[in-house]
């Protein structure tokens, strides 16, 4: 049986009111359910990449480990970084976005991670799947990229040349570089931090040039290493050129508190996983397009 409260609320309500009521209300229910099925395709992606990829790869680390008499805490940790990475570095090929066929959003999100451990990709895809592996294994890692005021060769000149990844051990942000498979060391051995490279470049030179090589590249090898372009004078944990205005942003934030804390801004963790930060941004929307549509409710109702 209707309501007669909400009958004669309704019959109260012009016809233009009726359709922006009905339509925040549509778009309400539009953004929950995109919202579900991202963050459910970001949990199906997840899986994918720790019941596969880090399975599969800390497998044949933790085999080497158990061939150490009396290994170290740290040694498996130092052992399941290195297999990562060559794992990662073994998938070097086409652009990951551009090759999976994805359109709207992604051109400024760019491909999921586990796109990446499919089907290959370029160094910001491969650091986007190192890194978001390294999370789910319970690591804390970050991307950064190594800026080179010069720039290099693409249709527009692009001072971020190269993407990285570091991870927290032990208070320490050490360097690992997914699709050349290296995880960086100092001349004692210890694993490196970007300023231990910064002050002996023959570090990365070395280690570049004498890391162990996949066999089986998933499509290709990556270019080789451009020691004048990649170093680490100067590291940035954001693409600043990816936003709009986003390199006036990050001048402004760099007066404000100094250009070592405005390099030292990361991404948010959801940004290293589309589907995920899609599902936030969606779940977001449908609030406050139901919120709006309440207040559509109660004003047109009093009217």
């Amino acid at each position: 049986m209707e309501d007669p409260v909400v009958s004669a609320t309704a019959h109260r309500i012009s016809n233009p009111k009726k359709v922006c009521l009905g339509l925040s209300i549509a778009l309400a229910i539009g953004f929950a359910g995109a919202g579900c099925f991202e963050a459910l395709t970001a949990k199906r992606d997840s899986d994918f990449i720790r019941d596969v990829f880090i399975a599969d790869t800390f497998a044949e680390a933790d085999k080497q480990i158990a061939l150490v008499e009396a290994p170290r805490e740290s040694d498996l940790l130092e052992t399941r970084l290195e297999a990562l990475a060559l794992a990662t570095a073994r998938l070097s090929g086409f652009e990951t976005t551009l090759h999976a066929g994805r359109g709207g959003p992604y051109k400024i999100l760019k491909a999921p991670p586990a796109d990446a451990a499919q089907i290959g990709g370029q160094c910001g895809n491969l650091t986007r799947l190192f890194t978001t592996a390294a999370r789910l294994a319970g690591m804390e890692a970050r991307r950064a990229h190594l800026y080179e005021i010069k720039g290099i060769d693409r249709p527009r000149p692009e001072a971020y040349v190269h993407a990285i990844v570091e991870v927290k051990v032990e208070d320490r942000w050490i360097i690992v570089d997914p699709i050349y498979g290296v995880v960086y060391r100092d001349a004692t051995g210890r694993l490196a931090e970007s300023s231990d490279l910064a002050r002996n470049p023959e570090l990365v030179r070395n280690q570049v040039t004498n890391r162990p090589r996949p066999t089986d590249y998933m499509h290709f090898p990556p270019a080789p290493y451009d020691f004048d372009l990649y170093h680490f004078a100067e590291l940035r944990r954001i693409r600043w050129t990816i936003l709009p205005g986003g390199e006036a942003i990050r001048g402004f934030i760099a007066k404000v508190v100094g250009e070592e804390a405005a390099n030292e801004i990361a991404y948010p963790p959801s940004f290293e996983r589309p589907h995920q930060f899609l599902a936030v941004i969606y779940g977001l929307s449908s609030l406050g397009l139901g919120g709006f549509a309440e207040l559509l409710w109660r004003r047109f109702s009093r009217d």
